[in-house]
């Protein structure tokens, strides 16, 4: 089989017969990013907890489409890993508190089913994985530990370490070699992890605003913060931020302003991406009014966010995900 180029490099001289098979390995991106799916799941259809998942083309505005539905109704579900062909989702309430990890494969619109179990049962936290590994960042003591999966093998997390400041409602997402958490409640603290070494969490930097509740996703290089509350012990006291914000994952350092989201997004919204796009839907406005929109932008240029469609069911408190692992496009699951 033919050297074929990087995931967003298509340029030069093909055969024919290498473009069918770079199309249907997945090697063949456009532009826009390739054809990834971005899925967002579960949620708070107030007052009950959801069980649907919904996905979009990420390439390609438009509504979302139903995809499936989740074990179990949850709602302040962490952001979905990713991996090469299939996310995992882990813990939520749905009233009770949950550890039960979800496995979905993103090319097959079905039900999830059971990957295993957190080590605790617990909601309000970030999620995030290079191809190999899924971590599920801890918040407060006692449940400051850091859990994770080997994505190949289903089974239960193991002890990854602890963060370094236990903040709930954080927001997360992943280069090739680590693992970023940011903000949480009244935080602006940035912290990190190298994904293949066990350990604690290390100080990256600060955030410019406060992103409790928040989006986040990233390319390989770079990480994007999004929406969430202002500050506050609690939302009660805080208000909508639309205010978009970078860091560059391999540099150790404080984030800069990159734009801002259509609408205040504000509590715990859906974020997916690939490569290119990074997408925010569902959440609620400043004002607690629950949000049916996915809005976009795309991760290399800043800027702020466009419109891209609506979601299924109107829904807060709902994660979302791709088979995008370590802000990597993949060519399967697409």
């Amino acid at each position: 089989m033919a050297n074929y180029p990087q995931i967003d490099d298509c340029s030069g001289i093909w055969k024919l017969k290498d473009v069918k098979r770079a199309v249907m390995g997945g090697y063949w991106r456009s532009a826009a990013g390739g054809t990834s799916r971005g899925l967002f799941i579960g949620g708070d259809e107030q007052p009950a907890a959801s069980n649907v998942i919904d996905f979009v083309t990420i390439a390609s505005t438009g509504n979302a489409t139903d995809f499936g539905n989740l074990t179990v109704a949850k709602k302040y579900i962490a952001n979905a890993a990713g991996s090469h062909t299939k996310v995992v989702s882990g813990g939520g309430q749905g009233p009770d508190l949950s550890n039960v990890i979800d496995d979905i494969v993103v090319a097959v619109t079905a039900n999830a089913t059971d990957f295993g179990d957190l080590n605790q049962s617990i909601a309000g936290i970030g999620n995030s994985s290079n191809a190999t590994r899924a971590l599920f960042f801890g918040r407060s003591a006692p449940l400051n530990q850091t859990d994770y999966v080997t994505m190949a093998s289903k089974g239960n997390a193991a002890d990854f370490g602890n963060v370094n400041e236990g903040k709930a409602y954080h927001v997360s997402f992943a280069s090739p070699t680590r693992a970023i958490k940011g903000s949480g409640q009244s935080s602006k603290n940035v912290e990190f992890v190298e994904i293949a070494t066990t350990g604690n969490g290390i100080d990256f930097g600060d955030l410019t605003a406060f992103h409790d509740m928040g989006g986040a996703g990233s390319s390989s290089t770079r990480g994007v913060f999004g929406g969430g509350y202002g500050p506050s012990p609690f939302h009660a006291n805080g208000g909508g931020v639309t205010t978009i914000e970078h860091i560059t994952m391999a540099s150790l350092g404080n984030a800069t302003d990159y734009g801002d989201l259509v609408v205040e997004i504000t509590h715990y919204h859906g974020a997916c991406n690939n490569s290119v796009r990074l997408l925010h839907g569902g959440g609620a406005d400043s004002s607690d009014n629950a949000q049916d929109s996915i809005e976009f932008h795309t991760i290399t240029n800043g800027g702020n966010t466009v419109a891209f469609g609506d979601l299924t069911v109107t829904r807060t408190a709902l994660g979302g995900g791709s088979a995008c692992h370590g802000g990597l496009n993949d060519g399967t699951g697409t």
